[in-house]
């Protein structure tokens, strides 16, 4: 939530959606550190039930806003030949932002991926939604981090 997107113009103008196979740059040490001082990073574990999930936040009008969740992948090995590694995720999840008024804002809906993020410029100075939902959900929980940036 805290790198300097620098890969193409998302990054530049943050209501234009991120592109979800470019990387998100380097992390901007203030903004990790402020994201952390100010509690706007956190851990779940959810089950399906859990879900849809709101976590509000305060923001300015003006201010640019980046939202990020990351979840786990189920490594295991195969132990029928030939052995192997396979990489499972058991969950698809969405990240979905609110304005103040409760009017969707921008959203990040990628498949088959453990992470979604999405950024946006405050229209108003209010109390602001993201929204974790579940498009799929095949396992008994997952370990879901959450992070938000406001710079």
């Amino acid at each position: 939530a805290s790198a300097i997107h620098d890969i193409n113009i998302a990054g530049y103008d943050p209501n234009v959606p991120l592109d979800d196979n470019a990387g998100v740059g380097g992390i901007d040490i203030a903004n990790a550190l402020q994201v952390i001082d100010n509690g706007l990073s956190s851990h779940y574990t959810f089950t399906a039930e859990d879900l849809p999930y709101d976590k509000y936040f305060y923001a300015n009008q003006g201010q640019k806003v980046r939202a990020v969740i990351r979840w786990d992948s189920k490594a295991y090995n195969t132990d029928e030949p030939p052995v192997h590694w396979d990489d499972r995720l058991e969950a698809n999840l969405n990240l979905i932002a609110y304005d103040p008024n409760g009017n969707y804002i921008t959203g990040s809906f990628s498949y088959d991926n453990n992470y979604e993020i999405l950024a946006f410029t405050a229209n108003t100075t209010g109390n602001y939604r993201v929204r974790i939902e579940e498009l799929r959900f095949d396992g008994s929980e997952e370990y879901v981090g959450l992070a938000i940036c406001k710079y």
